[in-house]
């Protein structure tokens, strides 16, 4: 065998080794900082499902002090109506009184003694349902009929003597939403998406004007049903393939 050859073999045993050491490195490092970026992630969307959360619980609040309320129990109506006014003067918030069948009483989007709505439009029918009737629900995404918006409906049961007599309803605009999500100011590369039971968009921090009202795939909406969080590979409604990130709000 040649020196030259010999020379050779000695050192590619030299380099193999320390390519093969540089390679496993590289691949370790990689998986350390996608497992970080995993977890950084994920944490990120938990912490953003427990906002959501803050948000539906602060409404709930609202509620539940509105339905102490003195005029409520003494059944003045009317009374009642102009304190609600007063705590929903905006267009994408509205207190509705309802019976127990649903038919409203008072809706704030309309004069006191206008004609309203004698049926549920959201789904907390169907939710009453499993849960019975005297729970705090929160409905999918619905089109409210007076105004004609996206909203979804945040509801308290009303006991008048220990009895239940009405339900308490704060209807609120998805805008409400939408608005919570740019305010966070999620990373550009980010797809940001809040979503209903059915899966259907309620907020997304890109082009919400094209996809909110929409539901996502079905195989994602099948998916979210199963699991409360976790992770998987998807493709976003404008066709970008995605490592999707998800946590159920706990309300």
């Amino acid at each position: 065998m040649r020196i030259r050859t010999r020379l050779l073999i000695l050192v590619l045993s030299v380099l193999v080794p320390s390519f093969i050491a540089a390679a496993l490195a590289v691949s370790y490092v990689y998986r350390e900082e996608q497992k970080s970026q995993a977890q950084s992630v994920g944490e990120a969307t938990r912490a953003f499902a427990l906002m959501v959360d803050n948000e539906l619980q602060a409404r709930t609040a609202v509620l539940r002090t509105l339905a102490s309320s003195p005029s409520l129990h003494g059944g003045d109506l009317r009374a009642f109506y102009e304190h609600a006014r007063r705590m929903a003067p905006a267009w994408d918030t509205a207190i509705v009184l309802a019976d127990l069948e649903g038919r409203q009483l008072v809706n704030t989007r309309r004069p006191f003694g206008a004609s309203l709505p004698t049926r549920r439009s959201s789904n907390v029918g169907d939710l009453m349902r499993r849960g019975g009737p005297a729970g705090t629900y929160v409905s999918d995404l619905f089109m409210a009929p007076i105004g004609k918006i996206y909203d979804y409906t945040v509801q308290v049961p009303v006991l008048v003597d220990g009895a239940l007599r009405y339900h308490l309803l704060l209807g609120v605009s998805v805008a409400t939403l939408q608005e919570l999500v740019e305010r966070q100011h999620f990373r550009n590369e980010w797809i940001a998406t809040i979503v209903d039971r059915q899966g259907v968009v309620l907020a997304r921090s890109r082009t919400p004007e094209r996809f909110v009202g929409k539901p996502m795939r079905t195989s994602s909406r099948e998916l979210l049903k199963r699991s409360r969080e976790g992770v998987y590979d998807s493709r976003t409604l404008d066709g970008i393939d995605v490592r999707a990130f998800y946590s159920t709000v706990p309300m």
